[in-house]
């Protein structure tokens, strides 16, 4: 934690920490969509199964995205290890998702977007200067 005397957060860490926040948002839309399209084809149980553990990343990524907001180096760190690690997979997925889904389908990939520059800024000059201070 950032003692309240110390440096200003810089413009750039705001706009990331608002982007992240919008991504964890879009992950909420996406689990709604995907509930949505399940709803009567699949056992309750088994969407159950599927979003449990989902919902739980959400709050773990959230909860990274409050101590990146705070100045926590480490929790930048490992919102960037959780970012880059699943990527492929995940630029894989999306060709699956705009063939079923059509515009929505995009979603993803503007998640992908708002991470990633987000990242940048978190990793920027100012960003890292910031979180070492």
């Amino acid at each position: 934690m950032k003692p309240l005397t110390g440096p200003e957060k810089p413009r750039e860490i705001r706009l990331a920490t608002y982007m992240l926040w919008a991504s964890l948002g879009l992950d909420l839309l996406m689990a709604g969509l995907a509930i949505g399209e399940d709803y009567g084809q699949t056992p309750v149980g088994n969407i159950l199964i599927q979003l449990i553990p989902g919902f739980m990343f959400i709050a773990l990524m959230g909860a990274l995205v409050y101590f990146i907001s705070d100045g926590s180096n480490w929790a930048r760190i490992t919102f960037a290890v959780l970012f880059f690690l699943p990527l492929l997979l995940r630029l894989g997925l999306i060709q699956d998702v705009v063939f079923r889904h059509g515009i929505l389908g995009l979603l993803p990939m503007f998640e992908i977007l708002l991470q990633g520059m987000a990242l940048y800024w978190l990793f920027s000059k100012r960003g890292a200067v910031w979180f070492r201070a």
